[in-house]
């Protein structure tokens, strides 16, 4: 009889067990599935923010080549050939410290001194119209603003320390693959973005060289 009760009790114990292990399978298993879940939902959303991105490039391209054959069709003379500008927007406010303030933190100074290299480049560029130039920052949100018909600021969304580093490159990736005979040209000091850049077929042009053309 006293063995019955001790074979109940280790029968007990291990169904307890066993109890006990499935419970911690099935939660690891809806951790699990509720990670996978997460990784889809953030796989498309940076999908469409791709989309998203690449189609305003090829609706600023449909503009440019539009205006410069407007332009042919009014002055009755070959106007210049159509180009992007990517301007690596911090680079360009980090290089030229006589010019303008480097990002301080205070966000009210941070977006003037924005303001003023997206208006210096909008004066230079407004007569320009088959020149379409886009100024990228880094920004947690996707966002891009017209400044004048031709120039662009562009907020590229995105996680991480060089998000305008990434929108650049999947810039160039897209008019090099869609329109390989674009001119194309990118204005920054990064060395790194540079080597990227260049590798990409990218026309490379200086913060000093630019800020010439801002005189």
């Amino acid at each position: 009889m006293m063995t019955d009760r001790k074979s109940d009790k280790r029968l007990k114990a291990a169904e307890d067990r066993i109890a006990a292990l499935k419970k911690t399978a099935e939660a690891a298993e809806a951790v699990a599935r509720q990670k996978t879940d997460e990784n889809i939902r953030l796989t498309a959303e940076l999908r469409r923010e791709r989309e998203k991105r690449e189609q305003c490039v090829a609706l600023a391209l449909e503009g440019a080549v539009a205006e410069t054959l407007k332009n042919f069709t009014m002055e009755g003379e070959r106007p210049r050939e159509p180009e992007i500008v990517l301007v690596d927007g911090h680079n360009v406010i980090h290089g030229l410290p006589a010019k303008y303030a480097k990002p301080s933190g205070n966000s009210g100074a941070d977006i003037r001194e924005r303001g003023r290299l997206a208006q210096d480049i909008a004066r230079r560029f407004e007569r320009t119209p088959q020149v379409r130039v886009q100024i990228i920052f880094d920004g947690p949100r996707h966002q891009e603003t017209q400044v004048v018909p031709n120039v662009t600021v562009v907020y590229s969304g995105g996680s991480g320390q060089h998000r305008a580093d990434e929108c650049i490159l999947e810039r160039i990736a897209f008019f090099k693959r869609e329109f390989p005979e674009m001119r194309l040209t990118l204005v920054s000091d990064d060395a790194g973005l540079r080597a990227k850049a260049g590798k990409r077929g990218a026309t490379l042009r200086g913060v000093k060289e630019f800020a010439l053309l801002l005189q």
